[in-house]
């Protein structure tokens, strides 16, 4: 009596090495026009990404949402970023922090302390947001690169 060995059969269409081929799915080419396809989006990524790199460094800000205001503000200053003089009243909060140093203090609301200080750094404004009540206190929570609508003999007063 002949016992038979794995070797013996025919091997199954199904069946290939490293596990088994689903019959329903063809085989898909390395080349075929979905892989050409998609390594050309890969590469258009790629050049996107580094052109975007080439302009990053006027929009890398050292700062973080919940950072406090007076570390981002050190951390500014030293990468280059300088304050933006944007408030020309005389009165509130806005004044008080004028006097204590932050020029560059745009607004700030009543209530709950929101205050807006502008930047500006290669011809990029950054427009910092914070919330606290007292410049120790105040923390980070958002910041954009848009310019504060400004007219400029209100400044020279």
């Amino acid at each position: 009596m002949k016992t038979s060995s794995p070797m013996d059969r025919t091997p199954s269409p199904f069946i290939r090495r490293g596990g088994l081929r689903n019959p329903r799915k063809p085989r898909q080419n390395p080349t075929s026009v979905d892989g050409r396809e998609k390594m050309k989006r890969q590469t258009l990524l790629i050049s996107f990404l580094c052109c975007i790199s080439l302009f990053a460094n006027a929009t890398d800000v050292p700062i973080k949402e919940g950072m406090s205001f007076i570390g981002a503000r050190k951390a500014l200053l030293q990468s280059g970023w300088q304050p933006n003089k944007t408030y020309s009243g005389e009165y509130g909060v806005e004044n008080i922090l004028m006097r204590k140093g932050f020029v560059e203090v745009e607004s700030c609301s009543m209530g709950v302390q929101y205050c807006i200080f502008n930047y500006t750094k290669n011809n990029t404004c950054l427009g910092v947001g914070t919330v606290g009540e007292e410049t120790k206190d105040m923390r980070i929570y958002s910041w954009n690169f848009e310019c504060p609508d400004v007219e400029q003999e209100n400044l020279e007063k």
